[in-house]
């Protein structure tokens, strides 16, 4: 995807952007992606803008564009997250393309369930229980159990207030669930946003969960019910997160950490620790 000044003029005539070339729509925190155009409102966020070397342009106000460096393209407007996320929608949405499903024969859906007509994959030796719903950008691998009444790839919850009225951001990511996956009754997997949910080799995630859009869990995770794990969130190898407990968004999990029954997790948590609280 090519994000230029062609491309802004083309949705927003009112502004008159700088000649530029960006291939992603991200926000400053997301260093994992390239050349990205991404937004500022306030000055405060400057600094953590200059720790992502791959930013190239930015949405700004009049207020903050002279404090911004000289090496950024800077689309000078009223609104930034305005303009910034109906920018993301609008172009996401355009390069949006439907494939056809790809379901192994050995795969046992229950007649109950609702699978998208369009981009699901479903491997060998996977089981969907009654009334389980799989949303369109599902990658369900091989030897998966998803157990009754889960849905798996729902729209994250994303909406943003602007100055023109609240915007539901476009989730333009999948859902990824490895090897050897359980998910029990009644769970959400929500769909990626940025960068995809994935859910990896051997992870059990009991009933009454839900998994938030963007989140990272690698292999051999274990997440026990009525848990949370917010958005974007990484949690290492081996993770054991007792019932009830909740993870805040962008935060990291070290592997073989353990965290406590009905604890809510708002920093970071070493390797091979355990917390409570």
């Amino acid at each position: 995807m090519i994000i230029d000044k062609k491309a802004i003029k083309q949705i927003f005539p009112e502004l008159t952007p700088p000649d530029f070339n960006c291939i992603n729509i991200g926000l400053i925190s997301h260093d994992y992606m390239k050349s990205i155009l991404t937004f500022v409102e306030s000055e405060n966020f400057i600094n953590n803008l200059v720790l992502n070397q791959n930013i190239k342009a930015v949405f700004c106000s009049e207020k903050v564009v002279s404090k911004i460096p000289s090496k950024y393209s800077k689309i000078v407007c009223d609104d930034p997250k305005y303009y910034f996320f109906t920018l993301h929608n609008n172009l996401n949405k355009k390069h949006y393309k439907k494939t056809k499903n790809r379901i192994d024969n050995s795969a046992d859906i229950h007649p109950s369930a609702n699978i998208s007509s369009n981009n699901v994959l479903i491997g060998k030796n996977v089981k969907i229980g009654e009334n389980v719903t799989i949303k369109p950008d599902v990658e369900i691998g091989e030897n998966c159990i998803i157990s009754s009444g889960s849905v798996i790839g729902q729209e994250g919850f994303e909406f943003k207030r602007t100055s023109k009225g609240v915007i539901s951001v476009f989730h333009n990511k999948k859902t990824k669930l490895f090897n050897n996956v359980y998910v029990g009754a009644n769970s959400i997997i929500d769909k990626g946003i940025y960068r995809d949910t994935t859910v990896g080799e051997n992870c059990k995630i009991d009933s009454n969960c839900h998994i938030t859009h963007a989140s990272m869990l690698e292999e051999n995770v274990i997440v026990a019910s009525s848990s949370i794990i917010g958005g974007s969130a990484n949690i290492k190898k081996g993770v054991w997160v007792g019932p009830g407990s909740i993870v805040s968004n962008n935060i990291t999990i070290g592997s073989k950490a353990r965290i406590g029954i009905g604890s809510n997790v708002i920093k970071n948590i070493p390797e091979n620790s355990t917390a409570f609280g």
